[in-house]
């Protein structure tokens, strides 16, 4: 089902938790959180034994990229899951303090409620959603569940520091606020500056309030992660059931490729991206290896046609940007993952072991961009991983010939 206003869901989550058992409810909107999702549900599956958790999942559409479906999520294997699409607009600032004003006395009635109530699970991306806490302002719905809170990873942009995430949403807020009307532009920055206090309240008193579990493949100190064996094990669980149940071609593929939405997102230029593209393409198949790039879902594929043309179908292809590239890894005999500062790379190095190169420090990105800064923010986070920085073309060569080398030993 498709809702366009979130109270009309929530109406209609509140009745479907009166009339049966709900176990879990969660809120997701990329191919990473949807496997986040099916990991926590996996979970809880083995837990409940011979009982099938029940329960719904909210898809947030993207503004940019491709929409998930039901057919991205292998917890309909092993849970009776209903998905409810919402779509929402901006809301208004009176909106906004009804939603704090509800969340305050769903507080009360959560602190109130007994912990012998069914327990159900509510689970959410970054922060505590405050909607789904306003669904206990229902005492009926208060007396008849205790709710327990989760967080999924959204990747590893979860660890960003709160300034990151601040300048990636005002960056947002800036390329949109002159293409539209001064009404939208009021409410554009409502929604912006009403966000910030909301996560601020959410992490100054809300992680306080109520016990939150974090679905969190690593453990972060001193600004630096420290992978969580326990749930890199379940991910890897999780990966294996979706990779039992999707068809996708088995080959070799020397290097992926994993590019971003830097032109989308106005991080670098049209031609100085598309150049630096094909450099890194024409120099892993200069040395009689095949590589596929694997577009972010946000990117256009169209600008991606002129490499279709120029090199050979046996040494380059694109793969759908439509299959998460985790699923890529057990499919595909990969020797490395070449890209910047993206998930897919953490993730190919800490759940498979496959080598992984980033070109952050020979791309040129805009000045004025905060990929600049979060250059060095991204080599701290991941100073426990092993993640390999060439500091020119040259040396890039050097590390691509040496895992060709490697590769040719094994085989």
């Amino acid at each position: 089902m498709i809702f366009n206003n979130y109270p009309i869901l929530l109406d209609h989550i509140a009745q479907k938790m009166n009339e049966s058992d709900i176990d879990f409810i969660i809120k997701v909107g990329s191919y990473w959180q949807a496997i986040g999702a099916d990991a926590f549900i996996y979970e809880l599956s083995k837990k409940k034994e011979n009982q099938i958790p029940k329960g719904i999942i909210i898809i947030v559409p993207q503004s940019l990229g491709f929409t998930l479906n039901e057919s991205f999520f292998s917890c309909v294997k092993y849970s009776d899951v209903q998905f409810h699409f919402l779509d929402e607009k901006p809301g208004s600032f009176i909106i906004v303090i009804k939603q704090i004003f509800k969340f305050l006395l769903s507080i009360k009635n959560i602190n109130h409620n007994r912990k012998e109530n069914k327990k159900i699970y509510f689970g959410s991306v970054l922060n505590i959603d405050l909607n789904l806490i306003s669904l206990f302002i229902n005492k009926n719905l208060s007396f008849k569940y205790h709710p327990a809170f989760f967080l999924i990873e959204s990747g590893i942009g979860t660890y960003n520091p709160r300034k990151i995430w601040k300048n990636i949403i005002s960056g947002y807020v800036l390329r949109n606020y002159n293409k539209l009307n001064k009404r939208n532009r009021l409410k554009l920055y409502i929604k912006l500056k009403s966000s910030f206090i909301i996560t601020d309240l959410i992490e100054n008193t809300l992680f306080k309030l109520v016990n939150t579990k974090k679905m969190f493949l690593f453990d972060k100190k001193d600004d630096v992660l420290f992978p969580n064996p326990v749930n890199i094990q379940l991910y890897k669980n999780v990966l294996k059931k979706r990779n039992d149940f999707i068809n996708l071609e088995k080959e070799d593929i020397f290097a992926i490729l994993v590019t971003a939405p830097d032109i989308e997102e106005g991080r670098i230029g049209s031609d100085e991206e598309l150049k630096f593209l094909e450099k890194v393409i024409s120099l892993v198949i200069s040395k009689n290896l095949n590589l596929a790039i694997k577009p972010h879902p946000k990117e256009s594929l169209d600008k991606y046609e002129y490499f279709l043309s120029k090199f050979s179908v046996n040494k380059f292809k694109i793969i759908s940007k439509g299959i998460p590239v985790e699923d890529l890894f057990l499919q595909y005999n990969i020797q490395c993952i070449i890209g910047y500062s993206s998930t897919a790379l953490v993730n190919a190095r800490v759940l498979y072991d496959i080598p992984v190169i980033s070109l952050i420090d020979i791309k040129n990105y805009n000045k004025e961009s905060y990929m600049e800064k979060y250059r060095v923010i991204f080599k701290k986070l991941t100073e426990n991983i092993i993640i390999t920085y060439p500091d020119g073309w040259e040396d890039l060569e050097k590390k691509i010939e040496n895992l060709k080398q490697i590769k040719e030993s094994n085989i």
